[in-house]
């Protein structure tokens, strides 16, 4: 009796130890919030715009490499944001599909105008973005997934909002990780909100 006594103040010792020098890494969250912005044109040392539009039965998947800027909570400036979007919109009829104007191929300018012609109809977001500023004033880099759905054109959505998610990130932002929410305010323009916090 006196063993087994014994061996349950050696393991619950172990254990409350064990707890002592264990890490504890969950800081509390911080709410967030403000907007993004498609930048029109090309930062200091950028690469490109570019956009592309394939057609397949009666969908159109059209990818497009541009700039953003963010303000609020997370901040950067003209061009912070290096992102590859892509949208695919839903429209049901092949034949309409194989009717709509594409614009020139690989530019951007052309391929956008043509796509405000379009009809309106359902589309999904999919954005992998790359951001350099500062989040509640720490400065660094990470990498960022966006995704949502939304109705409309592409130059004028009707309803557009979705999630986003922090993936990675490297110097002050190393170790931010955060998720929230976002939706169009205008043809350019859409809110964010969430949280963020910095953890190992």
């Amino acid at each position: 009796m006196r063993k087994a006594m014994s061996i349950v103040f050696v393991a619950l010792a172990f254990f409350s130890f064990s707890a002592l020098v264990m890490p504890v890494y969950a800081t509390p969250p911080t709410e967030i919030s403000g907007q993004w912005a498609s930048y029109k044109g090309i930062p200091s040392g950028g690469t490109p715009v570019t956009a592309e539009v394939r057609k397949a039965g009666a969908n159109v998947f059209f990818t497009l490499h541009n700039y953003a800027t963010y303000s609020g909570d997370i901040s950067g400036a003209p061009g912070c944001i290096d992102q590859i979007i892509q949208i695919t919109f839903h429209f049901g009829d092949a034949e309409l599909v194989k009717s709509l104007p594409t614009g020139t191929a690989g530019n951007a300018a052309s391929i956008v105008a043509a796509l405000n012609t379009w009809p309106e109809t359902d589309w999904n977001w999919k954005v992998d973005r790359k951001f350099t500023g500062t989040v509640l004033g720490v400065a660094g880099d990470f990498n960022m997934n966006l995704e949502a759905t939304g109705y409309g054109r592409l130059g004028n959505p009707v309803v557009l909002e979705g999630h986003w998610v922090i993936i990675s990130g490297s110097g002050g932002l190393l170790n931010l990780h955060g998720q929230g929410t976002w939706h169009n305010l205008d043809v350019q323009l859409n809110a964010y909100e969430g949280q963020v916090h910095f953890d190992p």
